[in-house]
């Protein structure tokens, strides 16, 4: 080991065993990003029905430092909350299409709810004749 023989033996041996490493590394992303497609992406799905996986949420969160306020806006059924010494503060409400101020939003914008759904599920039959 102390030779110089010994040395560079030594070095290829740990060169070699960090490829190795880095070759299995990429192996197991490569799994993990396989595992990830199978579950989750919708594209890679067979059977799946993209009405059940289509939506729109959205949420926001203002610090005004100068006037020392917090705002909060949110959209569909996401929602902020804050949270202090361990416990949860809700900072706004879900739009859901059961919640009566949004039933009647839907309604006078001449839709309908159905199954929890804003014109309900019928949105699937559209996705599965193209």
């Amino acid at each position: 080991m102390s030779e110089s023989a010994g040395k560079l033996e030594l070095k290829k041996l740990a060169k070699l065993s960090k490829e190795e490493d880095e070759l299995q590394n990429q192996k197991e992303k490569n799994k993990q990003m396989d595992m990830f497609q199978k579950l989750f992406d919708v594209r890679s799905q067979e059977d799946c029905d993209i009405a059940l996986m289509t939506g729109c949420t959205a949420n926001v969160c203002i610090i005004d430092e100068e006037k020392k306020k917090i705002y909060f806006a949110n959209a569909g059924d996401s929602r902020s909350v804050l949270c202090k010494k361990g416990v949860a503060y809700p900072m706004s409400i879900d739009h859901k299409p059961e919640l009566e101020t949004e039933k009647n939003r839907i309604y006078k914008a001449d839709g309908w709810v159905s199954e929890g759904r804003v014109k309900g599920n019928d949105i699937r039959i559209i996705f599965r004749q193209s």
